[in-house]
């Protein structure tokens, strides 16, 4: 669906290309920018971020943690 950026050092959420993100890429190095994709659960629709779901190479989806907890592991892996 899209991505963002986020500092884990001053949790700043910004987009390629804002005036925070390049202040960050030319006087702030040493702050740990991390690339944020936004995701759509498959199972439920909830949209959530990539570090929140769960890929699965068998169905060729992303699901939410919810819903594999729900479901459980193995049956999410399932191609069924």
């Amino acid at each position: 669906m899209g991505s963002f950026f986020f500092c884990e050092v001053c949790n700043l959420v910004c987009e390629y290309g804002d005036k925070a993100w390049q202040d960050h890429q030319k006087e702030l190095k040493f702050h740990k920018m991390k690339r944020m994709l936004i995701l759509r659960c498959w199972n439920c629709g909830k949209v959530v971020v990539d570090a929140y779901a769960q890929y699965s190479p068998e169905r060729n989806q992303f699901w939410c943690r919810n819903c594999v907890g729900d479901v459980g592991f193995l049956k999410f892996r399932s191609s069924e």
